[in-house]
């Protein structure tokens, strides 16, 4: 189980990126400090990678304003690019899986040891952002980026809290993809749909269909107030004949994860609070949270 400081930051990381107007430019720094804040460690490096090259560079590195700036730490980190498997985030970008430094000094072939050594940069861990391709192990992963925390104190490794890590960055990853896969669809509507911002209602059910978490726009797209949907089972947005047909395929995945539908883009119609239906797009991901599989379904009203 986790501690409850972990799962409070995995509900803020999918508040804050379920939020309306959030756009994937803006996701790096947001979750920056998201972490740095929730899990309290002062400086935060996103790694992304680059459109051209076959290389890491930093999307967004954030500071603590309670801690000295390590301004000579942070200029490196953003003037730099990694190939696959160089430095910290290149070879936890090459290995999909967590990794802990206890002490950068005592790396001289570090590649940023200078900066680290000159701003007191002392421990860190690191982590894939990473979507889920398969059930088969870390080779059906793809990794998208690389999340590193770093400390001006030493940290012994803390493997709790490096399995959090990596199921966190399933979580982001997901959101990150959709955000994409979000953008694409939008250019290509952006000559044919009306004027202003199309609604995204955003919820987290467990492994039992229970409502563990509804954005805002649940109540434009289907007339429920966020909290009215906590707690209660997902199919009470589904229309009768769609009901047992969920149940058995959520049942079915468990037991095989085999996918019978697509996840990224599926059409079917949702019941409202009135009674009425809606005909919505619906994307769906997976990440774990405290040790237990969670679920996030996106939908868009056509």
């Amino acid at each position: 189980m986790d501690p409850p400081e972990y799962l409070q930051a995995s509900r803020v990381v999918t508040e804050v990126l379920s939020a309306p107007g959030i756009s994937e430019s803006q996701m790096p720094l947001v979750v920056a400090e998201i972490l740095g804040r929730q899990l309290h460690w002062p400086l935060v490096g996103v790694w992304l990678p680059h459109e051209k090259e076959f290389l890491l560079q930093c999307a967004a590195f954030w500071c603590d304003p309670d801690f000295p700036a390590a301004q000579a730490f942070k200029k490196v980190s953003v003037e730099r690019k990694f190939s696959l498997n160089e430095g910290l985030p290149g070879s936890t970008w090459a290995q999909c899986k967590p990794r802990w430094v206890d002490d950068f000094r005592e790396i001289i072939n570090f590649p940023r040891h200078s900066a680290a050594v000159t701003d007191h940069v002392v421990s860190a861990a690191a982590f894939p952002i990473f979507v889920r391709r398969g059930v088969l192990g870390l080779s059906d992963n793809m990794v998208l980026g690389v999340i590193e925390l770093l400390s001006r104190d030493s940290r012994a490794q803390d493997l709790t809290l490096l399995d959090f890590l990596f199921n966190l960055g399933g979580q982001i990853g997901l959101f990150l993809e959709h955000a994409r896969i979000r953008a694409e669809l939008d250019q290509l509507r952006a000559t044919s749909a009306p004027e202003g911002k199309i609604p995204e209602a955003v919820f987290v059910i467990d492994e039992h269909s229970n409502v563990l978490f509804a954005n805002p726009d649940v109540t434009t797209v289907f007339g429920y107030q966020p909290q009215e949907m906590v707690g209660r089972k997902l199919t009470m947005l589904m229309p009768p004949e769609l009901v047992r047909r969920h149940e058995e395929g959520l049942r079915r995945y468990l037991q095989t994860g085999v996918r019978n539908v697509s996840w990224r883009k599926v059409i079917l119609p949702a019941r409202r609070k009135d009674g009425s239906e809606v005909v919505c797009e619906i994307s769906f991901g997976e990440f774990f949270r405290g040790g237990k599989r969670v679920f996030t379904g996106f939908a868009r009203p056509l």
